[in-house]
């Protein structure tokens, strides 16, 4: 899936349709994804400044190979519509890899996995970010711990941190879990506020290759 934009697209969204529309919608960026088989061929796109897909892009190669894929997606008929990118396939890393368990920004990340299976409010709050904490503050008790209740539920009831990065006062966490009974796995981007590290955002994918070191639950 090759992502083609008029503004860089942060490190949070590369890998999260979500966030990329949400990044459109909100006049920040203008983007298409176009998603190439091995064979050169385009078999989805999507235009995130109108909200819809289209299947009329073709792709033109230039360099297609394991390392590199360069060359030209247009629009075969009607609207004339091309846009030329030259991409790399090796495996990226975020910022300076942390060491095993996450560091500082793994350790942030337990303690709020810990409040959560706590059913801990107030614990829950104090690792939010300040933007993700003004939703829960203006909150009634009640609503904010059933809120507590449903995210517990729903999420990781065993995580192990097993990677990520760390750049500047941003962190990636990549984090194996086990969620209602199956693997998977996460991105936990992390930001540092008043010298704290602090959950900004997550984003889960289900992956049954995942098979935890560890398991827990309190």
């Amino acid at each position: 899936v090759v992502i083609l934009s008029d503004e860089p697209v942060p490190e949070y969204a590369i890998d999260e349709d979500s966030e990329i529309k949400d990044l459109a919608t909100a006049g920040k960026l203008h983007a298409l994804t176009v998603t190439v088989t091995a064979t050169g061929d385009v078999v989805s796109t999507e235009v995130y400044t109108w909200g819809r897909q289209t299947n009329f892009l073709k792709f033109a190669p230039k360099v297609f190979n394991a390392e590199t894929v360069e060359g030209r997606v247009y629009l075969w008929y009607g609207e004339k519509f091309a846009a030329v990118f030259n991409v790399s396939l090796k495996a990226r890393q975020f910022g300076t890899p942390l060491p095993a368990g996450g560091g500082e920004p793994g350790e942030a990340y337990e303690e709020c996995f810990e409040a959560i299976q706590a059913q801990d409010v107030a614990g829950f709050k104090k690792c939010l970010t300040a933007e993700k904490l003004k939703s829960v503050e203006s909150t009634p008790v009640a609503q904010a711990e059933a809120d507590l209740s449903e995210i517990r539920e729903w999420g990781p009831s065993a995580n192990e941190i097993v990677g990520g990065g760390v750049k500047d006062d941003i962190a990636k966490l990549i984090v194996h879990a086990e969620k209602r009974g199956a693997g998977a796995v996460g991105k936990v981007w992390m930001k540092r506020e008043a010298d704290k590290w602090k959950v900004d955002r997550e984003n889960w994918t289900y992956d049954e290759s995942v098979k935890l070191q560890r398991r827990t639950r309190l």
